[in-house]
């Protein structure tokens, strides 16, 4: 009704049925620089929008929080610091760091939400103390055998800060990097725990210019105080989907429950569908009827696109069932679960797990693995399994097509087609 200055009127006879969204229209990019926006919720008719009140993060950072104020300043080539969705689970948050191909040896990103010019850093210091002197953060590179230095610093006075480097052992994946501030970098100040340190800044490669290593992209999530999970100094990392156990620095740690007991082992089976050279292996003893094992991911597994678990299993014999069962990481009550039987003996074959049943507002980040749930094992070779593969793979059958949008638009409906076009 009240059409902007130099434009048409709203004329209802018209057939109107797309949409164009312009930010800081009028000014161009050369006068306001770089900007990131984000829209949602796209909707007809009049609503008042008030938008959460955000309180000043501290630790733990997680980007996932509507009502926590997150900040990155990015500096010297690494200005492109944004809050994004995970490249590996678009439900998640993280930070996002275009390190570019001018970027110099210390280009890093500030964690700090910014009050004006002023960076606020985190609302707490960070709880260094005699027996606790350690970080962790999850980070996603595209290469491995990087340097990550992780700073800490008084937001008040720069001067007063501690510097330490922890190495990426995965490459375009995630992992857990743990920093030991009582070990400080070369030529760095060692920590002082009477400062207030509540500030802190990561710097990807550090020491290596952008023209040495060409622009590269990483990402950070959930910047945390202590130990990394699983302890251990250096780096702890957790295994993501797909699982294979190829990997000679990912953590491939079960915890067995019941009579149940599950290692990764050289492949002894090198046949049919699985020539890999390392699988799991799952011995059920005497026990429970329930007896199985559970592996923690590094994150949530993301069931917005594909819902079917695809698991290669070699069965002592045929009607061996497996329990695969997915839940949450801090409450064991969220969880889902589907059984398959095996259909051949003393031979590799891919069990199918449909999971389009699963509820997608829920996280889930540990596997259980139960075999012939509701039978006592012996831990004899009737009773002993091997599996691989664990992958989750597109729903057989329909699903193909999506449907036109229409309003409301929320962005977040698997069925339909969303689309957006920018210009100029």
């Amino acid at each position: 009704a009240n059409q902007a200055s130099g434009t048409s009127a709203l004329n209802l006879t018209y057939s109107l049925n797309k949409a164009t969204i312009f930010f800081n229209f009028g000014v161009s990019g050369a006068t306001a620089g770089q900007q990131i926006y984000y829209f949602d919720d796209v909707k007809f008719g009049g609503a008042a929008v008030t938008p959460p009140t955000q309180t000043q993060m501290t630790l733990p950072v997680t980007f996932d929080d509507a009502t926590v104020n997150y900040g990155l300043v990015g500096f010297a080539g690494a200005e492109q610091s944004t809050i994004t969705a995970d490249p590996t689970l678009s439900t998640n948050q993280v930070a996002k760091v275009i390190r570019t191909n001018t970027a110099a040896t210390y280009a890093g990103t500030t964690i700090t939400a910014l009050s004006g010019t002023v960076q606020t850093g985190f609302s707490t210091n960070i709880p260094f103390s005699a027996t606790e002197k350690r970080m962790n953060v999850r980070v996603y590179s595209p290469v491995a055998g990087i340097q990550v230095r992780l700073k800490v610093e008084d937001k008040t006075d720069p001067t007063k800060s501690c510097e330490t480097e922890a190495t990426i052992t995965t490459a375009n994946g995630w992992q857990t990097l743990e920093f030991n501030f009582a070990n400080q970098a070369s030529g760095t100040s060692a920590l002082n725990l009477t400062y207030s340190l509540n500030k802190a800044t990561i710097f990807f490669n550090f020491g290596v210019s952008g023209t040495t290593a060409g622009q590269q992209i990483y990402y950070f999530d959930d910047v945390k105080f202590g130990a990394a999970s699983g302890g251990g100094g250096g780096s702890s990392t957790l295994p993501v989907l797909p699982l294979d156990f190829e990997s000679a620095t990912i953590n491939y740690a079960f915890t067995n429950f019941g009579g149940g007991a599950t290692t990764k082992i050289a492949n002894p089976q090198v046949s049919g569908i699985n020539t890999s050279a390392n699988v799991a292996k799952m011995v059920k003893g005497t026990g429970e009827v329930y007896g199985g094992s559970v592996i923690t991911l590094a994150a949530p597994m993301d069931f917005s696109v594909n819902r079917t678990f695809k698991v290669k299993v070699f069965s002592p014999r045929v009607g061996a069932k497996l329990l695969l069962k997915v839940e949450n990481a801090t409450d064991g009550s969220v969880n889902f679960q589907q059984e398959a039987t095996s259909t051949v003996a003393n031979a590799w074959e891919d069990l199918t797990f449909d999971y389009s049943a699963i509820s997608t507002t829920n996280q889930y980040s540990k596997l259980v693995f139960i075999f012939d749930l509701g039978t006592a094992g012996d831990g004899t070779a009737n009773y002993t399994w091997l599996f691989d593969e664990v992958r989750l793979a597109a729903s057989g059958g329909g699903g193909g097509s999506l449907t036109q949008m229409t309003l409301p638009i929320t962005f977040d409906d698997a069925t339909v087609n969303y689309g957006l076009v920018g210009f100029a």
